[in-house]
This record gives structure tokens, sequence and C-alpha cells, in this order.
């Protein structure tokens, strides 16, 4: 494979199919989630992935008292996670970077992302700061913590990238 030269300030990573290898777990979990609602599966799973389970879940299954419903799939993929590991690559290009210059942005919880972390990705930034109203966090060092009024829709929101980037370079 050929050396990617990258000039950059700070490099942001999807944890989930970018660090840990956890996508096939997702849609298993997601499967078994759906059936335990009496759900169909299928109109879920392609529209699960990047976005807050949250959000997910209140659209495709506004019926079910919402946070059961949430709290059922987080517990459901933390117990899903000895499935997963870290990508091919994942640890030597983390263990290469300064803990001040990298972040995980994910659509997951705090804690599931947390979970799928440990012991999968040898060199972890240093703090969680909320990037709240959409349930998405980005894991960093060095950047001060996002008000919740400052991304309203998720990681793939351009302000939610933006603000991310002004707050690396007040640091």
């Amino acid at each position: 494979m050929a050396e990617l030269e990258l000039a950059a300030t700070a490099l942001l990573f999807d944890s989930d199919g970018v660090l840990v290898d956890s996508l096939s777990r997702v849609d298993d979990v997601w499967t078994a989630w759906a059936r335990s609602f009496e759900l169909d599966p299928a109109p879920i799973l392609p529209v699960l992935h990047g976005r807050p389970a949250a959000e997910t879940i209140a659209e495709v299954a506004p019926h079910i008292d919402h946070q059961l419903a949430v709290a059922r799939l987080e517990q459901m993929e933390i117990d899903a996670v000895p499935g997963t590991r870290a990508l091919p690559g994942a640890n030597r290009l983390t263990s290469q970077l300064a803990p001040d210059v990298w972040a995980v942005v994910t659509s997951a919880s705090q804690r599931l992302a947390d979970v799928r972390l440990a012991g999968r990705v040898q060199v972890e930034p240093q703090e969680w700061a909320d990037l709240a109203v959409s349930n998405v966090y980005a894991r960093r060092v060095g950047v001060n913590s996002v008000d919740d009024n400052q991304v309203a829709v998720g990681k793939h929101d351009d302000p939610c990238l933006l603000y991310t980037s002004d707050a690396a370079d007040d640091n």
C-alpha cells in the first residue's frame, strides 16, 4: 500500500467502520432489536448508520416507548461489543498521532463509543465533549467542550464540522 502524506491541523475519525469493525454487529443488533418490538428490520437497516439511534428509532417506530427502545438498543449494542475489533491499521495510525490532534466523532452514545473503543484502539484522545442535541460526541483534547445548542443535526451536518474546525483553530 502506498503511503499517504497529509498536511492537517487535526484529524476527525468516525469510530464504527473506520477505527472499530462493528458494522456487522450493528446490523445484527438492530435486527434483533427490531424483532424484539415485532418490527420488520428490512426498512430500518438502510437508514440507521451515521445517525443517532434515538433519531432512527423516532423515525421508524414512533409508536413505541422511546426511552425503553433506546435503552434496550444501547444495552444490546454494548452486549455485542465482544464481537468487534480494531480495524487493520487503526492502532498503527492512532499510535503515531499526538492525542491533541485527533478526535473521534460518532453518532453512538458516549457510553457505547467508550465501550467499543476500550481495548480496541490502543491510543485514545483524553476527553469526550458532548455535541449533544443530536447525541453526537467528539472525543478530543485541547478543544473546548461544545454547548448543546451548537450542533442541531449530527456529525454530517456542516455546522458540526465547522464548529469542530473553529474550536481546533482556537487552540
